[in-house]
């Protein structure tokens, strides 16, 4: 063979082996990014499994504690309410964060959680709005009862006024109702979540029956 043969033969195995290093550096960085990419999307899917967990955890419980409140004295007093007040602030909590969701890479269970936050957001506006109506309708009638020598009201007007004191006390009611039958649905999201957030929220939900 003529010498440029030979060194034609010896620079392409130095280009091959350039080429194929570089091929091999690239395979390399592309699956490093690759892994560090999972790690990255699993680390995130964990965080907002946890925050959505202790969320409906505590939605959970505090929706327990107006229940049992609401067995003890006055059944809307002030402490009753002022619980069902803070379950509406963790949904707000919710709100606020709900584009977390896509950070969970089950979409079944994505859904699960959004509807089960609406679920419980209609019967706690509802309670929530037809208790301060009860309270402005009594705020009408209390200065003007029979027994009241100022009384202005005509007794079809106070009858008026009782019917829709009425009525919102049963929508204030079955929204109290409605709340203790969604808790299973719930609980069945914690369990869910679980695996996934690498933590039990059992002890969360524990405490809302003891």
């Amino acid at each position: 063979m003529r010498p440029e043969i030979f060194d034609f033969i010896g620079n392409l195995d130095t280009l091959l082996a350039v080429v194929l290093g570089a091929v091999l550096a690239t395979l390399g960085g592309l699956t490093a990014n690759w892994i560090e990419e999972r790690r990255q999307r699993k680390r995130r899917e964990k965080d907002a499994a946890r925050f959505f967990g202790e969320v409906l955890a505590s939605i959970d419980l505090i929706v327990f504690g107006a229940s049992e409140s609401r067995k003890i004295g006055e059944p809307y007093g002030p402490i009753t309410m002022r619980m069902l007040k803070g379950a509406r602030r963790e949904i707000e909590v919710y709100e606020r964060n709900r584009e977390r969701l896509f950070d969970l890479s089950d979409p079944a269970l994505r859904a699960r959680i959004h509807i089960a936050v609406l679920r419980l957001s209609l019967p706690i506006d509802s309670a929530l709005e037809a208790h301060d109506e009860i309270l402005r309708l009594q705020d009408q009638l209390a200065p003007n009862r029979d027994t009241d020598p100022t009384n202005d009201l005509r007794a079809d007007a106070r009858a008026a006024i009782d019917a829709r004191i009425a009525s919102n006390s049963g929508s204030r009611a079955f929204g109290f109702d409605l709340l203790g039958r969604l808790r299973p649905e719930t609980e069945a999201i914690l369990m869910s979540l679980k695996p996934i957030a690498g933590i039990s929220f059992g002890e969360i939900a524990k405490a809302a029956k003891v």
